[in-house]
């Protein structure tokens, strides 16, 4: 999928349940490693294993009974642009009524499976390049309707209504050209400012996140690596594994190369 997701560093802590189990690891490091990603009522996931891109919450080219009854396909990729508009007034996919509090309003939706794994981030999996800059507060997206900026918190606010499995956090990307070294000073600290605010926003310490039995109460948290070197997101990258590591589940990475410079 266009943000590859690295099971490599979730993590088992007292208030995160750790969702991946390893099966094989190679020695030589020359295989892929063999692993089961698993949540609470939903479909377990094989690693390696390829994420369904979405469209506007459809598999393309697939009829949903088709995607029922004849496909293995368990967990989709959900980009939120698909569903906003310019200058939104009432977000549909915001309103539709709960039949109970913990009801995943995007899952009811697009009419997802139960059992599906539903992960959600702000843009596409393969985004088109927008005309405006992100900003220190807000990533820029394309909607239907044409560009528009994203503010982080309204972001965070629309999570708990949305109700994903997964959430893949904010990230400063220059998409189409490549950033200068001012800019990707600028793309570590707002992708580091992000991250931590989003996961002290999604996990107060006096919150518990999941319980014994049911589904989880908040979304698991992916964060972003940047498509950077190590030097230039090293602090980030410390941070990640050390004060952060406790809400961050996985990673999302934007390039392959990136997996290089995993800690």
């Amino acid at each position: 999928m266009g943000n590859e997701i690295d099971q490599d560093n979730i993590t088992s802590t007292p208030t995160m349940r750790n969702p991946f189990a390893a099966v094989h690891t190679s020695s030589g490091g020359l295989a892929a490693r063999v692993g089961k990603f698993v949540l609470p009522n939903r479909k377990p996931i094989q690693t390696p294993h390829y994420i369904t891109i979405t469209s506007r919450g459809t598999v393309p080219h697939i009829s949903p009974d088709i995607v029922r009854n004849s496909t293995a396909i368990g967990s989709l990729y959900i980009g939120l642009e698909d569903f906003l508009d310019k200058a939104p007034q009432n977000i549909p996919v915001l309103n539709v009524p709960q039949s109970h509090p913990d009801e995943s309003r995007l899952r009811k939706f697009i009419a997802a499976q139960d059992d599906d794994i539903l992960i959600l981030a702000a843009r596409r999996a393969q985004p088109v390049i927008t005309p405006q800059a992100n900003t220190a507060n807000a990533v820029a997206i394309i909607t239907s309707s044409g560009s528009w900026i994203l503010d982080h918190t309204k972001w965070l606010d629309m999570i708990p209504k949305l109700r994903p499995d997964i959430v893949v956090g904010f990230a400063d990307l220059a998409y189409g050209h490549t950033p200068g070294v001012k800019r990707r000073e600028k793309m570590v600290d707002r992708t580091h400012a992000f991250t931590r605010d989003a996961t002290r926003h999604l996990y107060p310490e006096s919150t518990d996140s999941t319980d014994d039995s049911s589904e989880l109460k908040t979304p698991l948290y992916f964060a972003p690596v940047l498509p950077l070197e190590n030097t230039q997101q090293g602090l980030y990258l410390q941070d990640l594994e050390d004060e952060l590591r406790p809400r961050v589940s996985g990673l999302a990475l934007y390039e392959s190369a990136s997996l290089c410079i995993i800690p």
